[in-house]
């Protein structure tokens, strides 16, 4: 599911930045995105979904869907997602960001 949500937002993002611009579609972009998305969703929170599933069970309650949003959206992703994407080495970026 992440890599397609990652696939499709990045086209989304493209068709409308096109819109603006006109700049052509970035092939390199897409896949470095993709890439990314893939990694992510196989590597980074599978394991991490787990691990919420063993510490608060797989019952749905408050206290879990809060205790998930909270580690997930305020902990995770941008400790693990988006911070390592900036912090990359120069010539990773190359590859996965746009010129």
């Amino acid at each position: 599911m992440g890599t397609a949500s990652g696939a499709v937002g990045d086209g989304i993002a493209q068709t409308l930045e096109r819109r603006e611009s006109g700049a052509a579609f970035d092939a390199r972009r897409w896949v470095g995105v993709t890439t990314f998305s893939c990694f992510c969703s196989v590597a980074l929170y599978t394991p991490f979904y787990a691990f919420l599933d063993r510490r608060f069970g797989g019952e749905v309650t408050k206290k879990a869907l809060l205790a998930w949003v909270v580690l997930d959206d305020g902990l995770f992703v941008p400790g693990v997602e988006v911070l390592p994407l900036r912090l990359l080495p120069l010539p990773a970026r190359l590859l996965l960001l746009p010129d």
